[in-house]
């Protein structure tokens, strides 16, 4: 248990391996993928496989807590996701990886190097600087879980999987137009979104949304503010259209993260690896091998 953290009771987490095609280098560390808000490991199925193909890596995607696969939990918040990393480590005897981390993810990586450097060789964050949420992005998230619940909800039951998520992100756009700022309604059908059936044979979402919404209620509670150093090798990619604006934290990020390398895609908002995967792919690829 963390000494920073109290009470921490852990849970399943869900996850996915990834094994190169002609075998790992075990001398290497594996790569752990980390999705963001609302989403799953999932999102990450291409990219982890490629990577783990090209570097010859194990690869791993894993559920957050009350996301996808994994256990839902009463609490939630992004402290706790940093624990749940470091347990499915232990429990799979990985003494350091590479996290790469979008989002939710990014702080949970990011948190993690900060905490424990030495259990982590590199971190590439997704959109995402390393200070607590301002009350108007937690507002905004808070909505946007809310809607795409509903929407998710609303959806015909004789659809198959992908056009209910195509049907429930039109209405998503429809009812909330920040979410357009964030992602494109093109990478948001593309994400590989998991939706589930519900007992009624309806859809519903594959996140626990009252606990995370209770949680981005309070940002001071959501996540304990950064500190110390991470001397290893830290990449913030961000797109060059997200409102997130990382690189107006590069001072305040570098605090933390000496080595960070800042590294813009353009025609990208907030999720750079669905909107443009090819380059992220390839940023992040040259930077492991």
């Amino acid at each position: 248990m963390d000494s920073k953290v109290t009470n921490y009771t852990p849970v399943k987490i869900a996850y996915k391996k990834f094994e190169p095609s002609g075998g790992s280098n075990d001398k290497l560390a594996p790569v752990i993928f980390l999705h963001g808000l609302t989403s799953s490991k999932e999102s990450w199925n291409v990219i982890a496989q490629i990577i783990a193909d090209k570097t010859k890596r194990k690869t791993y995607a894993c559920d957050a807590r009350n996301h996808g696969e994994s256990e839902y939990s009463e609490h939630f918040n992004f402290d706790l996701n940093v624990d749940d990393l470091f347990q499915f480590m232990n429990d799979l005897n990985i003494e350091r990886a590479v996290l790469v981390g979008h989002s939710m993810g990014s702080f949970t990586s990011t948190n993690a190097a900060l905490r424990k450097p030495e259990r982590v060789e590199m971190v590439f964050s997704e959109d995402m600087y390393v200070k607590k949420l301002p009350k108007e992005v937690t507002d905004s998230v808070i909505r946007y879980a809310s809607d795409f619940c509903e929407a998710v909800k609303s959806v015909p039951k004789d659809l198959s999987e992908n056009e209910a998520l195509i049907k429930a992100v039109k209405t998503l756009s429809k009812n909330n137009k920040e979410v357009g700022v964030y992602s494109s309604e093109e990478s948001l059908k593309s994400s590989n979104f998991v939706l589930k059936r519900r007992s009624d044979g309806g859809y519903d979402v594959a996140f626990n949304r009252d606990p995370i919404i209770r949680a981005f209620q309070d940002p001071e509670t959501l996540m304990t503010s950064p500190s110390g150093q991470f001397n290893g090798h830290a990449y913030f990619i961000y797109g060059k259209d997200s409102p997130i604006r990382v690189i107006s934290e590069e001072t305040h990020i570098k605090k933390h993260f000496p080595k960070a390398e800042f590294i813009e895609l353009k025609c990208a908002s907030h999720s750079v690896h669905l909107e443009l995967t090819d380059q992220f792919l390839e940023t992040v690829l040259s930077r492991l091998q």
